[in-house]
């Protein structure tokens, strides 16, 4: 008899587990389902607005343009520091874009760029790499912001500087029955050229793995 009553039961769990799965995979579909003939110029200019704000640098602006304002540059870019803003000024100006299309569903409206500007994840170590190297050659002697200086001028003048294409989305939500671009690092990455993954990869990450330890 309590088999048969525990039989009964995982039956029950399994069966219900099964048909809840089913409904909840419906429903996302439902609302990740493609609607026809909506007006989305009023975000595609959000999303141009967003970039010209980032190739001016007016990163605060970009936040505002978010549900949540997260400010994912505040701790790559520093203005007081003038390679750093060498570097963002670089990127910016490098970066080519265009709208390639936008979605509706019942939940989101999408926004497709395609984005193509300097590989900031691939340039970076180089330029860290090979100034230790020079700082080291050239011995106490040296002065090392003209070293640096030289050095990114260089890199961003070379011939073989290499550029990164992203096919970057951004996600509209509803927030205060408007629709605003939800916030998401990826975005921010993608602008400029990988610089945030970068960071993540030698500083913040490493930080967080040596805080585990």
């Amino acid at each position: 008899m309590k088999k048969t009553i525990l039989c009964l039961v995982l039956s029950m769990l399994i069966f219900s587990g099964c048909a809840a799965k089913v409904t909840s995979e419906e429903e996302v579909k439902d609302a990740n389902k493609v609607v026809e003939g909506v007006d989305t110029s009023k975000e595609e200019a959000t999303v141009e607005s967003f970039i010209t704000y980032f190739k001016d640098l007016d990163f605060q602006s970009m936040y505002e343009l978010t549900d949540t304002g997260d400010a994912y540059y505040a701790d790559a870019y520093r203005s007081d520091n003038a390679f750093n803003k060498r570097l963002f000024e670089a990127v910016a100006e490098d970066l080519e874009y265009e709208i390639v299309k936008s979605e509706a569903t019942e939940t989101a409206i999408n926004v497709f760029v395609n984005c193509k500007t300097i590989n900031m994840e691939k340039l970076m170590p180089q330029i860290v790499n090979e100034y230790k190297d020079r700082l080291l050659e050239a011995g106490e002697q040296a002065d090392p912001n003209a070293i640096l200086d030289e050095l990114i001028t260089e890199k961003l003048s070379s011939p073989d500087l290499e550029r990164v294409e992203k096919n970057t989305v951004f996600n509209f939500v509803k927030k205060d029955d408007n629709w605003v671009i939800e916030s998401n690092v990826g975005i921010y990455d993608d602008l400029c050229g990988g610089y945030l993954q970068y960071m993540f990869n030698n500083y913040v990450g490493s930080v967080a793995y040596a805080t585990k330890q």
